[in-house]
């Protein structure tokens, strides 16, 4: 779990509870089972809302496959937005749209070229880990660094975010 937990009286039953978002997405609850003015004992958190199964907050755009649920850094906020008397989730959550400069084709060519690159950086730093070679190590880890903040050629990137609505039913 991360930063900017919400406490309110999720279950009903009188006393606080705790929900928060993740850096992995999705939303999550801890249950205070103490009771109404008793000092607060949290279970463990449960999921409330699944992350999106998705690999990374990167999203190519335009794409026909919209996105289904919130991506990463989740942020949480609960009321009763539409005034039936149950609680609601507003979750919010940060994603990076990458546009092809050019036709999509060729913007997906130039981003899996990249991603290609990538992968085979990281795959290089995993075997020298497990070798303890810190020296190459080192290097992979600045080439990488470097890599993540390079766009690939003919794509541009914004960072944004959505906001996702969730009615208790």
């Amino acid at each position: 779990m991360h930063s900017d937990p919400f406490v309110i009286d999720w279950d009903g039953d009188g006393d606080l509870d705790l929900l928060s978002g993740s850096a992995a997405g999705g939303a999550y609850w801890a249950e205070n089972w103490a009771g109404p003015g008793k000092p607060i004992a949290l279970s463990a958190f449960r999921e409330l809302i699944p992350p999106t199964q998705r690999n990374s907050p990167v999203l190519e755009w335009p794409t026909d496959d919209e996105p289904k649920g919130p991506a990463t850094n989740t942020r949480i906020w609960v009321d009763d937005v539409n005034g039936d008397g149950k609680l609601d989730v507003l979750l919010g959550d940060t994603v990076h749209l990458r546009f092809p400069s050019e036709s999509t084709e060729e913007g997906r060519k130039k981003l899996e070229i990249w991603q290609n690159a990538y992968n085979d950086l990281l795959r290089r730093w995993q075997e020298a880990a497990e070798k303890q070679d810190r020296e190459a190590m080192a290097e992979l880890s600045k080439k990488i660094r470097k890599m993540t903040y390079t766009k690939p050629g003919g794509t541009r990137a914004e960072s944004t975010g959505f906001v996702w609505l969730y009615l208790q039913k």
